[in-house]
């Protein structure tokens, strides 16, 4: 038997990583753990103290943020050692092939039985990004617990180099026990790059406005329109307030309509000043469009400056007028940019080349 543990649905990389377990070990039966559903609401003193060193240790992240208390549940050593305390009693040696998790907000490995993580991101990542994060989220207390899911584990996989590093360079473990094996994407691609008839939309898709950059992309869509005023703008995932004619929020639309938008858009733009993974650029690079990005997180590996697209600095506004201005102004760069980008894309971001990785890396460790 093999335990997948994960908690809601990450994106959509729960979904894709649970088929990927399914197809690569059939000989063993999958159990699927969801943390919040199956261990905490199962557990309701566990969860009470959890809420309870919510209000402790984040009380101006939330306030600030107006984000709710659950959505920091799991943030805590409290919810952190309920779920240990979960494998430990349910999980045995022998019967168990070995336990997988995705994310590292919790460590459900169990003692004897080997245990892997995949993870987008760590804690003290966030002391990496050129934009500060509140100093709750680096609180001593959750990360004295958490250092453990990357000790514990056989292995570590992560979605980025730059996820990697900091498992590495800021927990201090072992880099032969840490892999990138990047991640795939959840729309399909587009038609070939060279059948697209190019105009002038620029679309972003994030459902987090701030930390995807949306106010500094408003600020140099104002500038782009003085010089190209046939220029267009469409936002998918949130919702902003934004009164322009030519800018078109659509808010949240159901995954098959984000592709219909990528189609229809000529390049994607995302300057997000925190971006463990950057999905949506590679599923945009996927239909053939060229993407304004920023130099952060795990941006670097999915947009190759100058070949498929362009990078500027997180809250440069100057600087990212200027690439989607330069993008404009050319069809011929933002064909070829976009059929590179095609290219890369579909050659590294698959999940079946992330699944085989990922399984060929198991075996070996077991």
């Amino acid at each position: 038997m093999i335990f997948f543990f994960k908690t809601g649905s990450f994106s959509h990389v729960n979904e894709n990583v649970r088929a990927i377990l399914e197809r690569e070990f059939p000989e063993h039966t999958l159990r699927t753990i969801d943390i919040a559903s199956d261990i905490l609401r199962r557990r309701p003193l566990a969860a009470a103290r959890a809420l309870a060193q919510v209000a402790r240790i984040y009380p101006k992240t939330i306030l600030l943020r107006r984000r709710k208390p659950t959505d920091f549940l799991l943030r805590t050593p409290a919810a952190f050692h309920a779920i240990k305390r979960w494998a430990g009693e349910n999980v045995r040696a022998g019967g168990v092939a070995f336990t997988f998790q995705t994310q590292s907000l919790f460590d459900a490995g169990a003692v004897e039985v080997p245990h892997f993580v995949y993870t987008d991101q760590t804690c003290l990542a966030n002391r990496r990004y050129p934009v500060p994060v509140s100093p709750e989220l680096l609180s001593p207390r959750w990360l004295a617990v958490e250092q453990t899911v990357y000790e514990s584990a056989r292995a570590v996989f992560t979605t980025s180099t730059f996820a990697r590093r900091s498992v590495i360079e800021d927990y201090g473990v072992d880099p032969a026990r840490v892999r990138c094996v990047f991640s795939g994407v959840n729309v399909p691609g587009g038609p070939v790059p060279g059948e697209r008839a190019f105009g002038s939309t620029v679309l972003f898709v994030g459902v987090d406005w701030e930390r995807k950059g949306g106010p500094d992309l408003l600020r140099a869509f104002a500038r782009v329109a003085v010089e190209h005023p046939r220029a267009r703008l469409r936002i998918l995932g949130c919702a902003p307030r934004v009164k322009n004619a030519r800018i078109e929020v659509l808010g949240r639309v159901p995954l098959p309509e984000v592709a219909r938008h990528f189609r229809e858009a000529d390049i994607f733009c995302l300057p997000s000043h925190h971006e463990p993974s950057a999905v949506a650029l590679v599923e945009a690079m996927m239909h053939g469009l060229p993407v304004v990005s920023t130099r952060v997180g795990g941006t670097p590996d999915r947009c190759i400056e100058g070949e498929t697209g362009f990078l500027v600095e997180a809250g440069d506004v100057e600087g990212l007028a200027k690439a989607l201005c330069c993008l404009i102004s050319s069809p011929e760069r933002r064909r070829a940019m976009g059929e590179a980008g095609a290219r890369f894309a579909r050659s590294r971001f698959s999940w079946k080349t992330v699944g085989e990785e990922m399984a060929g890396a198991i075996r070996a460790a077991l």
